[in-house]
């Protein structure tokens, strides 16, 4: 009897690993996000001032550029996270369906 208990005990304590393991993802991907935007947001600012610093209003072309430089690879960063959470997430509920 006291095997089963630990053998609950185990499982319990893998799915709550697996659940906070997919949540730690998601924030991971969260920040991971928003250091991709700080960092457009500085090589704008970093080609404005260094290009034409008297030519403040070409930093919303240079900001875009830098999203657009940027965007394909954060997309497939942010497809990697949404992947492993999904895959984190599945076989947490596939193993408790049985």
């Amino acid at each position: 009897m006291i095997n089963l208990d630990l053998e609950v005990r185990q499982q319990s304590d893998e799915q709550f690993l697996q659940e906070y393991l997919a949540v730690t993802l998601g924030h991971v991907k969260s920040l991971h996000a928003a250091v991709t935007a700080m960092m457009a947001d500085l090589a704008a600012l970093r080609r404005t001032v260094l290009a034409e610093p008297e030519n403040i209003g070409e930093y919303q072309t240079n900001l875009q550029i830098a999203i657009d430089t940027a965007k394909p690879m954060i997309d497939e960063a942010m497809h990697s996270y949404d992947e492993m959470i999904q895959v984190l997430s599945t076989s947490t509920s596939e193993r408790w369906q049985n």
